[in-house]
């Protein structure tokens, strides 16, 4: 009776044993993988941050761009301003200059007719 106690005692030694083995066992996998989920956990955190930066850089660069473009626009509006300033003063100057040599051409056939005169004499 003692030995089959002894053996039932044994047995259930070894049972708590193998299983005591086999959490052992268990809590090293589940350890690596925690492990495994920690590295994978800062590699998405390290992506995420730099992700961040790259659209905060991105962002700094729209920024810019819209504000070159803004000062690209404003100097095409005055060239285009003065542009048309100078087309108005360039047709005005035409004319001037239109009026110009027909009073030169009136006032040379005035000379010429003053000479004519003074010839006659």
């Amino acid at each position: 009776m003692i030995q089959s106690k002894f053996e039932e005692a044994l047995s259930e030694s070894t049972k708590e044993k193998k299983e005591y083995i086999r959490l052992a066992q268990k809590e090293q996998e589940l350890t690596a993988q925690i492990s495994m989920y920690e590295n994978n956990f800062d590699r998405l955190n390290d992506s995420i941050r730099k992700s961040g930066s790259v659209f905060s850089q991105f962002k700094r660069e729209l920024k810019k761009k819209s504000e070159m473009l803004k000062t690209v626009e404003q100097q095409k509006a005055d060239l285009t301003q003065m542009r048309e300033r100078l087309d108005l003063d360039l047709a005005t100057m035409q004319e001037e200059f239109k009026q110009l040599q027909e009073a030169k051409g009136s006032l040379k056939a005035d000379c010429q007719s003053l000479q004519n005169q003074l010839k006659n004499t």
